[in-house]
């Protein structure tokens, strides 16, 4: 069941990642890095909410089926865009280097200096984070202290301080702004997603105690969003600011921001009344094509550009290079969530159903042919 304030959060952040990567104003250009990390704290409490979902739902874990799930999900879509662009360079004569290929395909491009998509480090952060994930979730069903709340606040607590030390000491022994140090690996961005796992827990295990928290305290936590987030006005993510402490406050802010509109219906129904239910709506809608948006929409940059050199307009009239950029971006998603996503979804509904014993699924069920519905 999806949720329209989640989906219109997703929105939100790919729009955000749209504005960063073609300028068209200085404002929306400079607050526009800000959506990944918003993307970050979203993805860590969609996906460790399914693993407290089912471990609430069964009281166990099932480690292989979850990461099968995933990969439905995240691969077959990353699959088609890495091809098209393989194949776009192979008739442009652009090449395609072994040294990127190998780095996208196993996902360490947030630590190379070779690769295809410019976008894909992030992918590659949030995928060192399933995996670290399920092993720990997996450890702490083995050892039954999942609900041990203190216990589990305490050791992911600790991920999001080693984080914030591990960008002040890198910010120290490197001063110079580089992006494959300071900004995309890993062991400095993880704690984005974590602190989204501690708003699933509480969000699946103390759910009365969180709904009450929100509703109460809500114009407290209102004003500390909007504190925690005003510097992405400020200051771009390359600063010192942002690359220490900053990315900390970001994600506390997007992380308050996602607890009220889950929590604080009025939150949502403000936010239509503002933006009109059919601006919000169409948002929303966005939101669920945001991650075909986010793999291809560099390529539209690419493409403009070159088009520029035949219709002079597309790059000396601003509105209408952005105009277009966003129209192809959006359209692009939604034919590629079409075209791979969702027949992708649909095998992935049919063999691999949440709850499915992996074992009777592959012994009986696998060599039939699933009827993939496009609807």
């Amino acid at each position: 069941m999806r949720i329209k304030s989640i989906d219109f959060l997703r929105g939100i952040a790919i729009l955000l990642v749209l504005c960063r990567h073609m300028e068209y104003t200085a404002v929306t250009h400079l607050i526009g890095w800000c959506g990944v990390d918003l993307f970050f704290v979203l993805s860590g409490f969609l996906v460790s909410g399914l693993l407290f979902k089912e471990y609430k739902e069964n009281n166990n874990l099932q480690p292989l089926l979850f990461l099968i799930r995933r990969g439905f999900k995240i691969y077959p879509m990353f699959w088609g865009v890495l091809i098209i662009i393989i194949v776009t360079h192979y008739f442009t004569g652009f090449g395609t280097s072994k040294q990127a290929l190998m780095a996208e395909l196993l996902f360490y491009q947030n630590y190379s200096t070779h690769t295809l998509l410019s976008t894909t480090w992030s992918l590659a952060v949030e995928e060192h984070f399933y995996i670290l994930l399920i092993a720990g979730v997996s450890l702490a069903v083995k050892y039954n202290v999942l609900l041990n709340s203190r216990g589990f606040h305490y050791v992911v607590g600790s991920v999001l301080l080693f984080c914030l030390l591990a960008r002040i000491v890198t910010s120290i022994v490197h001063p110079q702004y580089n992006f494959l140090v300071h900004y995309a690996p890993t062991h400095l961005r993880i704690d984005a997603l974590t602190f989204g796992v501690i708003l699933a827990y509480n969000y699946h295990f103390n759910a009365v105690w969180f709904t009450l928290f929100f509703n109460r305290y809500r114009y407290y936590i209102i004003a500390a969003v909007v504190v925690f987030l005003a510097p992405v006005f400020l200051y771009d993510a390359h600063t010192v600011y942002m690359r220490t402490i900053g990315f900390s406050f970001v994600y506390l802010g997007f992380g308050g921001l996602i607890s009220l509109m889950l929590c604080v219906s009025q939150v949502s129904i403000t936010l239509q009344k503002i933006l009109s239910k059919h601006l919000y709506s169409l948002v929303s809608t966005i939101g669920y094509y945001s991650y075909a948006i986010y793999l291809f929409h560099t390529q539209i940059v690419i493409g403009l550009a070159k088009l520029g050199n035949y219709v002079s307009i597309v790059t000396t009239n601003n509105h209408v290079q952005f105009g277009c950029y966003l129209l192809l971006s959006i359209l692009s998603g939604t034919a590629l969530t079409y075209l791979i996503e969702r027949p992708a979804l649909a095998t992935r509904q049919y063999y691999f159903a949440a709850g499915t014993n992996l074992s009777l699924r592959w012994r009986i069920q696998w060599p039939y042919v699933p009827q993939v519905q496009f609807a």
